[in-house]
């Protein structure tokens, strides 16, 4: 049993945004049953493996300006629609995580408006976001904390959040199984996915791309599920 969802009213209350909209909560409690999660996005080489391809921009071997050395196998895959996505993980046993799985696990027992912490200076602790390395390659570059990553790292590249999860912020933004629906619409018993006649499906996270807007942890969107994205990728569950 956990809190879901952020609100903009009362900064003394715990899980305020003030830049929160109204799809983003109301905070409600919600119980759900056990399951597991991947300590990892899952990376370009297992989706090699897993399916004899890899759809990502920026595959092994690129070479971005400003970043030392060449991508590896080890970031995460990317631009895997959410229906190829649900497709191939279902042969391995996995799925993609549902909406309240995905919160639950990415705050850990925390009501930190950030994955990890309060202060925006200290997000780049916690994942590849875009920090001074990206200034002039990427419109969104912060200041304040700087890594070697222009695009996305290797999984497992920063410090995880207080469960061992890495990446809920940063590298890429992550599938989730929800239909794009509201917060008071009821969550199913067990995983607490939520029904809706939107076709769009939720992704949560942040990518290496976004900077302080999309930082906030209980910020959602959506997108089509055919539509592969080149900063959306997948975390598995169990």
């Amino acid at each position: 049993t956990f809190s879901m969802g952020v609100q903009r009213d009362d900064d003394q209350a715990p899980r305020f945004d003030p830049l929160a909209r109204t799809i983003d909560g109301p905070v409600h409690e919600l119980t759900i049953a056990p399951y597991f999660c991947s300590k990892y996005e899952i990376t370009q080489a297992q989706w090699v493996r897993l399916t004899g391809e890899n759809p990502s921009a920026y595959d092994p071997g690129y070479k971005i300006k400003g970043q030392d050395g060449i991508i590896s196998a080890t970031p995460p895959v990317a631009q895997v629609s959410w229906l190829d996505a649900r497709a191939h993980l279902s042969h391995w046993g996995l799925a993609l995580p549902t909406e309240a799985r995905w919160e639950r696990a990415a705050r850990a027992g925390t009501d930190t408006l950030y994955v990890g912490t309060n202060d925006i200076r200290q997000v780049g602790r916690f994942g590849n976001v875009p920090g001074e390395e990206a200034r002039g390659i990427v419109g969104n570059a912060m200041s304040g904390f700087r890594d070697e990553w222009v695009t996305h790292a290797p999984v497992g590249s920063h410090e995880p959040n207080a469960w061992g999860f890495f990446d809920f912020t940063g590298n890429v933004w992550e599938w989730c199984l929800d239909p794009f629906g509201s917060y008071p619409v009821e969550a199913r018993p067990g995983d607490g996915l939520r029904a809706s006649i939107i076709d769009n499906r939720s992704y949560r996270g942040r990518p290496y791309s976004n900077g302080p807007r999309h930082l906030p942890l209980g910020l959602r969107t959506a997108t089509h599920p055919d539509l592969p994205l080149s900063t959306l990728g997948i975390p598995p569950v169990r």
